[in-house]
């Protein structure tokens, strides 16, 4: 669905990362592997939004503030 998604608006995926970790926590290595390959102006596709995050709101705004710093 994502390479579908991102053919129809001739966007390049540049790389895919795979989250084994609880959505839980913050401290998860993919998705700060993730969050480091990451460049102004790029697009974050996510097949699930719970995959991205279930944090608590505090962590929810730390994940939200590394996201628009990067």
């Amino acid at each position: 669905m994502l390479d579908t998604f991102a053919r129809e608006r001739v966007l390049t995926i540049c790389n895919y990362h795979t989250e084994n970790e609880s959505g839980a926590r913050l401290d998860r290595p993919e998705l700060f592997r993730l969050l480091d390959d990451c460049q102004s102006g790029d697009v974050l596709l996510v097949k699930d939004v719970d995959r991205l995050s279930r944090l608590k709101e505090d962590d929810g705004q730390r994940l939200k503030t590394l996201l628009r710093e990067r």
